[in-house]
C-alpha cells in the first residue's frame, strides 16, 4: 500500500501538468480560431463589395469603349470632342453615370475597415488573452513583443490612447495607411483601434510561423527546444 501511494501522486501530478498544458494550447488556438473568424468574415464583406463595385462600375467600362477611340483620333478637331461624346453617349447617360460618386479604394480594398466592425466582439476575449498568456517573441519579433506590453499595459490602466511612438513596423504595408490617415487626422480612437488589430494579427501569425512561442506550451513552443 505504502508504494503504490508513492506512486498515486507523482501519476496524479503528471496529469494535472499534462492537463494544464493541453488547457494552455486550447486557449490559444482558440484565440487563433476567433481571430481568423472574424478575419474571413471581413474578407467575405469585401469581396462582395467589390463584386457589387463590378457591377457598378461595367457602366463607366462600356463608356470608355466610346471615349477613349474618341480621344486618341488625331482627325478629330479638339473643339469636335465634346459634342461627339454628347451625341453618341447623350446626356442622360452621361449625368447617370457622373452622379455615382466613385472612390478610389483602399491598398487592402477594405478588409481592415470591415475587420474594424468586428472590434468590439474581438475585445471581450482578447483583453483576457493577452493578460494570462505569457507570449514571447523570437528573432526580429522586438516590435511586436513590445506593441504587445503596451496594448496589455492599456487594457489594464483602461488607456485609449495609444502613445506616439509606439511600434507599427510590424503593420502590413496593405493596412499602413489607415493608421497613417488616423493619425494624420488627429483620431485617436480610430488609430487604437486599426493599431490593435494589427498588434493581435501579428500575434496571431507570430504564433503560427513560430516567431513568436508560449513557454510552457506543446503546441506553441519555443521552436529552438526542438532542436
Amino acid at each position: 500500500m505504502k508504494r503504490r501511494g508513492e506512486r498515486r501522486f507523482p501519476i496524479l501530478l503528471a496529469v494535472v501538468a499534462q492537463s494544464a498544458v493541453d488547457q494552455l494550447d486550447e486557449v490559444i488556438a482558440l484565440f487563433d480560431q476567433a481571430v481568423s473568424g472574424r478575419e474571413s468574415h471581413a474578407k467575405a464583406k469585401t469581396d462582395e463589395a467589390l463584386a457589387e463595385r463590378a457591377k457598378r462600375g461595367e457602366a463607366r467600362q462600356l463608356l470608355m469603349d466610346v471615349i477613349l477611340p474618341i480621344l486618341v483620333d488625331p482627325g478629330v478637331p479638339d473643339e469636335r470632342v465634346g459634342g461627339m461624346l454628347r451625341e453618341r453617349i447623350g446626356m442622360d447617360k452621361l449625368r447617370e453615370v457622373a452622379a455615382v460618386r466613385w472612390k478610389p479604394l483602399p491598398r487592402d480594398h477594405g478588409r481592415l475597415a470591415a475587420l474594424e466592425a468586428s472590434y468590439t466582439y474581438l475585445r471581450k476575449y482578447t483583453p483576457r488573452v493577452l493578460a494570462t498568456i505569457d507570449f514571447q517573441g523570437g528573432p526580429g519579433t522586438a516590435d511586436l513583443m513590445d506593441a504587445v506590453a503596451i496594448l496589455r499595459e492599456l487594457n489594464q490602466t483602461g488607456g485609449r490612447k495609444v502613445p506616439a511612438g509606439a511600434p507599427t513596423s510590424f503593420v502590413p504595408a496593405r493596412y499602413a495607411d489607415y493608421l497613417a490617415k488616423a493619425r494624420k487626422s488627429g483620431d485617436d480612437t480610430a488609430f487604437r483601434h486599426y493599431w490593435e488589430l494589427c498588434t493581435v494579427l501579428a500575434l496571431r501569425d507570430g504564433l503560427r510561423s513560430g516567431d513568436v512561442f508560449v513557454p510552457g506550451s506543446r503546441r506553441y513552443a519555443d521552436p529552438g527546444t526542438y532542436l
